[in-house]
């Protein structure tokens, strides 16, 4: 019988629950596998700084020497190909095996693939990974013509980063707008307006069909009919989450890898966290499987109370979301509903503003354009549950805090 915990993922939910791990005395007793060559870094730069400085290294997420000095055994570039419930062990691809008293799963998510398309092409390129992130840097410091399919964050984000470097740019999106599951028309729409004054082409409504391919590089794609060349290809159409190790052991997923409060599995000894997690959100009713940062952080440190013995019995903690656009700061805190009453409520700077989204007269979402001090006290309202006057919010003579 052992008592060690392996965590499966490098990424911000893996990093953030060993750091709480640490402070619970438990780091010695865990091993962190990770398929990657990389210490655990900030993905957030990839699409902004990272991929417009061509010598910028990855960004560790804490000192280098943190996970070493807390007693921590990291296993990088090291795949696990088998999670073994039976007899309580993990099987790396190399053969190797370690048992285990509980298992983390932070396996995080992939990038969803164009239909139609082979996954070997040199001129075809999608960003989930430092690896991913350098390729395309490099071949973006060439100056190519890029093509975008994808209006969601990851796409626009590369897209300003691209156009910032002087290349020619051009969005593809099959929705009828840009962001469409993640903000409103009206914010979209400013969105799409400022990308188009930097340069940046913007189509949306785009039906993509057959490929055109000579060797291993794609050289036109079919865009509504026609047939439209293609020097360089982001796919950015959104993520999968990677439950297949998962479901190979038996245990329950729908679209993630099924989570109580506690971050624990349909086996109480396995638990999940980040990207590749679904859970049942008290505060919305419903489930969700949600990718960002803050999620990744929270649930890891859910996760770290339930391996030290005080596994929560709700989890309803305040989603919130950012994405750096060029010069455009879009944050958002709660989730995105079509069915709301708005309020715009101009920012400090000139072309910034808020817009508040109520629901019978609950504040139910809040997103932001260059106004991070709004969105800062947004965050605090919701959280605290506060009933605020629909009305007055749009007002700028009136102070955000005074609603607090």
């Amino acid at each position: 019988m052992t008592d060690t915990i392996v965590v499966i993922g490098g990424g911000h939910a893996a990093a953030t629950l060993c750091g709480a791990l640490a402070e619970e005395g438990l780091a010695n007793r865990t091993v962190m596998f990770s398929d990657e060559s990389h210490l655990p870094y900030e993905r957030p730069l990839l699409s902004k700084a990272f991929l417009a400085h061509l010598n910028l290294p990855p960004q560790t997420l804490g000192p280098a020497t943190r996970f070493a000095d807390s007693g921590l055994d990291v296993k990088l570039g090291q795949r696990i190909a088998q999670l073994d419930r039976a007899r309580k062990v993990v099987v790396a691809a190399d053969g190797s095996q370690v048992p285990y008293g509980r298992v983390v799963l932070a396996l995080g998510a992939s990038s969803r693939q164009l239909p139609g398309l082979p996954g070997n092409l040199d001129n075809v390129l999608a960003l989930r990974s430092v690896d991913d992130a350098i390729s395309l840097r490099q071949a973006l410091s060439k100056g190519r013509s890029v093509t975008i399919v994808g209006a969601g964050f990851i796409g626009l984000e590369v897209a300003a980063t691209a156009r910032y470097l002087g290349c020619e740019v051009t969005v593809l999106e099959g929705g009828p707008r840009i962001l469409g599951r993640a903000v409103s028309a009206t914010m979209a729409e400013q969105i799409r307006q400022r990308h188009a004054a930097n340069g940046i082409r913007i189509r949306t409504g785009v039906r993509i069909g057959r490929a055109c391919i000579k060797g291993k590089e794609l050289t036109d794609i079919e865009v509504d009919g026609n047939m439209e060349p293609v020097d360089l290809l982001l796919v950015g159409i959104g993520a999968v989450p990677r439950i297949a190790l998962a479901e190979a052991a038996g245990i329950a997923c729908d679209d993630g890898i099924l989570v109580d409060a506690a971050m624990r599995t349909s086996d109480s000894d396995i638990l999940a966290i980040g990207d590749c997690a679904r859970y049942d959100c008290g505060r919305y009713r419903r489930s969700l499987r949600l990718e960002s940062v803050q999620s990744a952080n929270d649930q890891a440190n859910a996760a770290a109370a339930t391996l030290a013995g005080r596994p929560g019995d709700s989890y309803a903690v305040l989603p919130w979301f950012w994405s750096d656009q060029g010069d455009l700061r879009l944050q958002m805190a709660g989730l995105y509903s079509t069915e709301t009453d708005q309020r715009v409520r101009p920012g400090k700077a000139p072309g910034s503003f808020s817009i508040f989204h109520f629901s019978e007269g609950t504040l139910r979402f809040v997103e932001s354009l260059n106004a991070s001090s709004d969105h800062v006290v947004a965050r605090k309202l919701m959280a605290n549950g506060k009933i605020i006057d629909m009305d007055k919010v749009g007002d700028p003579a009136v102070p955000l805090k005074a609603f607090l």
